[in-house]
Protein backbone atom coordinates (compact mmCIF):
# COMPACT_ATOMS: atom_id res chain seq x y z
CA UNK A 1 0.00 0.00 0.00
CA UNK A 2 1.11 3.25 -1.13
CA UNK A 3 -0.03 6.09 0.95
CA UNK A 4 0.63 10.21 0.59
CA UNK A 5 -0.11 13.11 3.44
CA UNK A 6 0.09 16.36 1.78
CA UNK A 7 -0.70 19.09 4.23
CA UNK A 8 -0.29 22.47 5.82
CA UNK A 9 2.36 23.46 8.59
CA UNK A 10 1.41 22.77 12.31
CA UNK A 11 -1.92 20.39 11.37
CA UNK A 12 -0.70 16.99 13.07
CA UNK A 13 1.21 15.86 9.93
CA UNK A 14 4.24 14.05 11.54
CA UNK A 15 1.85 12.80 14.17
CA UNK A 16 -0.53 10.99 11.47
CA UNK A 17 3.00 9.92 9.45
CA UNK A 18 4.04 8.03 12.80
CA UNK A 19 -0.10 6.77 13.73
CA UNK A 20 -0.22 5.14 9.94
CA UNK A 21 2.99 3.91 9.40
CA UNK A 22 2.59 1.77 13.01
CA UNK A 23 -0.64 0.71 12.33
CA UNK A 24 -0.37 -0.80 8.58
CA UNK A 25 3.40 -1.30 8.67
CA UNK A 26 4.58 0.95 6.29
CA UNK A 27 8.12 2.58 5.22
CA UNK A 28 7.48 5.97 6.87
CA UNK A 29 8.90 9.30 4.52
CA UNK A 30 9.25 12.24 5.99
CA UNK A 31 9.59 15.12 4.12
CA UNK A 32 11.34 13.90 1.23
CA UNK A 33 10.78 17.45 -1.13
CA UNK A 34 12.13 19.65 2.09
CA UNK A 35 14.65 22.42 0.79
CA UNK A 36 16.80 21.58 3.56
CA UNK A 37 16.36 17.50 3.08
CA UNK A 38 18.71 17.00 -0.09
CA UNK A 39 16.25 13.84 -0.66
CA UNK A 40 14.98 14.61 -3.86
CA UNK A 41 17.28 12.11 -5.74
CA UNK A 42 17.63 9.64 -3.08
CA UNK A 43 13.71 9.40 -2.77
CA UNK A 44 13.50 8.91 -6.47
CA UNK A 45 16.39 6.04 -6.28
CA UNK A 46 15.07 4.66 -3.06
CA UNK A 47 11.05 5.06 -2.73
CA UNK A 48 10.05 5.79 -6.26
CA UNK A 49 7.89 2.69 -7.45
CA UNK A 50 8.25 0.51 -4.01
CA UNK A 51 5.08 -0.45 -2.37
CA UNK A 52 4.51 -0.42 1.58
CA UNK A 53 5.37 3.74 2.32
CA UNK A 54 3.79 6.06 3.55
CA UNK A 55 4.89 9.61 2.78
CA UNK A 56 4.14 12.91 4.63
CA UNK A 57 5.29 16.28 2.82
CA UNK A 58 3.94 19.79 3.34
CA UNK A 59 2.57 21.80 0.22
CA UNK A 60 4.86 23.95 0.64
CA UNK A 61 7.42 21.48 -0.95
CA UNK A 62 7.79 20.46 -4.15
CA UNK A 63 11.28 18.95 -6.37
CA UNK A 64 11.34 22.01 -8.49
CA UNK A 65 10.12 25.36 -6.97
CA UNK A 66 9.44 26.93 -10.28
CA UNK A 67 6.44 24.70 -11.33
CA UNK A 68 3.23 24.68 -10.63
CA UNK A 69 2.43 23.31 -7.06
CA UNK A 70 -1.68 21.93 -7.64
CA UNK A 71 -0.81 20.10 -10.96
CA UNK A 72 2.90 18.47 -9.26
CA UNK A 73 0.51 17.46 -6.20
CA UNK A 74 -2.32 16.01 -8.66
CA UNK A 75 0.36 14.04 -10.87
CA UNK A 76 2.13 12.63 -7.82
CA UNK A 77 -0.64 11.69 -5.84
CA UNK A 78 -1.86 9.29 -9.15
CA UNK A 79 1.08 6.72 -7.72
CA UNK A 80 -0.74 6.16 -4.72
CA UNK A 81 -3.62 3.97 -3.45
CA UNK A 82 -4.51 6.64 -0.42
CA UNK A 83 -4.24 10.51 -0.70
CA UNK A 84 -4.82 12.63 2.86
CA UNK A 85 -5.41 16.16 2.32
CA UNK A 86 -4.77 17.40 5.34
CA UNK A 87 -5.73 21.17 6.41
CA UNK A 88 -7.32 22.96 9.38
CA UNK A 89 -10.75 24.55 9.97
CA UNK A 90 -9.22 27.10 11.75
CA UNK A 91 -6.47 28.95 9.83
CA UNK A 92 -6.18 31.56 12.14
CA UNK A 93 -4.94 28.69 15.02
CA UNK A 94 -2.75 27.25 12.48
CA UNK A 95 -1.07 30.45 11.21
CA UNK A 96 -0.82 31.50 14.81
CA UNK A 97 1.38 27.95 15.20
CA UNK A 98 3.34 28.26 12.02
CA UNK A 99 3.84 32.08 13.27
CA UNK A 100 5.19 31.14 16.23
CA UNK A 101 7.22 28.10 15.58
CA UNK A 102 9.56 30.35 12.62
CA UNK A 103 9.66 33.55 14.66
CA UNK A 104 11.25 31.59 17.87
CA UNK A 105 13.67 29.49 15.78
CA UNK A 106 14.77 32.06 13.49
CA UNK A 107 14.98 35.28 15.79
CA UNK A 108 14.40 33.71 19.69
CA UNK A 109 15.15 30.26 20.57
CA UNK A 110 17.61 28.11 18.08
CA UNK A 111 16.90 25.25 19.81
CA UNK A 112 13.23 25.44 19.99
CA UNK A 113 11.72 22.59 17.27
CA UNK A 114 8.56 22.01 15.93
CA UNK A 115 8.14 19.39 19.13
CA UNK A 116 8.94 22.00 21.50
CA UNK A 117 6.43 22.65 24.16
CA UNK A 118 5.40 26.16 24.45
CA UNK A 119 2.82 29.02 25.64
CA UNK A 120 1.78 30.69 22.74
CA UNK A 121 2.54 34.70 22.20
CA UNK A 122 2.08 37.11 19.50
CA UNK A 123 4.71 37.16 16.93
CA UNK A 124 5.64 39.74 14.77
CA UNK A 125 5.01 37.97 11.60
CA UNK A 126 1.50 36.45 11.75
CA UNK A 127 -0.02 38.61 9.30
CA UNK A 128 2.85 37.48 6.96
CA UNK A 129 2.47 33.63 7.92
CA UNK A 130 -1.48 34.02 8.33
CA UNK A 131 -1.48 34.95 3.92
CA UNK A 132 0.85 32.54 3.42
CA UNK A 133 -1.17 29.67 5.05
CA UNK A 134 -4.52 31.09 3.70
CA UNK A 135 -2.59 30.71 0.13
CA UNK A 136 -1.57 26.97 1.19
CA UNK A 137 -5.00 26.16 2.05
CA UNK A 138 -6.09 27.66 -1.14
CA UNK A 139 -3.58 25.25 -3.34
CA UNK A 140 -5.02 22.25 -1.21
CA UNK A 141 -8.47 23.13 -2.05
CA UNK A 142 -7.60 23.10 -5.82
CA UNK A 143 -5.76 20.10 -5.42
CA UNK A 144 -9.04 18.28 -3.54
CA UNK A 145 -11.28 19.51 -6.62
CA UNK A 146 -9.35 18.58 -9.10
CA UNK A 147 -8.81 14.85 -7.58
CA UNK A 148 -12.53 14.73 -6.45
CA UNK A 149 -11.38 14.31 -3.08
CA UNK A 150 -12.39 15.66 0.24
CA UNK A 151 -10.26 17.01 2.65
CA UNK A 152 -9.09 15.77 6.42
CA UNK A 153 -9.17 18.48 8.96
CA UNK A 154 -6.89 18.74 12.29
CA UNK A 155 -9.50 19.39 14.18
CA UNK A 156 -11.93 16.19 13.34
CA UNK A 157 -8.61 13.79 13.83
CA UNK A 158 -6.87 14.94 17.05
CA UNK A 159 -8.16 15.83 20.60
CA UNK A 160 -7.35 19.63 21.15
CA UNK A 161 -7.55 18.94 24.72
CA UNK A 162 -4.79 16.32 25.17
CA UNK A 163 -2.16 16.45 27.03
CA UNK A 164 0.02 15.70 24.75
CA UNK A 165 -0.27 18.81 22.46
CA UNK A 166 2.70 20.48 22.11
CA UNK A 167 0.71 23.99 22.49
CA UNK A 168 0.01 23.92 26.43
CA UNK A 169 -1.40 28.01 26.39
CA UNK A 170 -1.51 31.57 25.71
CA UNK A 171 1.13 33.02 27.52
CA UNK A 172 -1.70 35.96 28.62
CA UNK A 173 -3.66 33.16 30.23
CA UNK A 174 -0.12 31.39 31.78
CA UNK A 175 -1.04 31.30 35.81
CA UNK A 176 2.21 31.23 37.51
CA UNK A 177 2.86 30.15 41.19
CA UNK A 178 4.27 32.52 43.83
Amino acid sequence: MRILIVSLPRTGSTSLLKKISTEKNLTPIFEPFAPNNNKIENFKTKYEGEDDVVIKTLITEVPNNNQNKVEWFVNFSLDFDKVILLTRRDLSECAKSWAYLTYQREYSKPNFNAYSEYYWEPTPNYEMVKKQITKWDLELREISKKLNMELTFYEDIFDLNSEERLRKGDKKNEIKLI
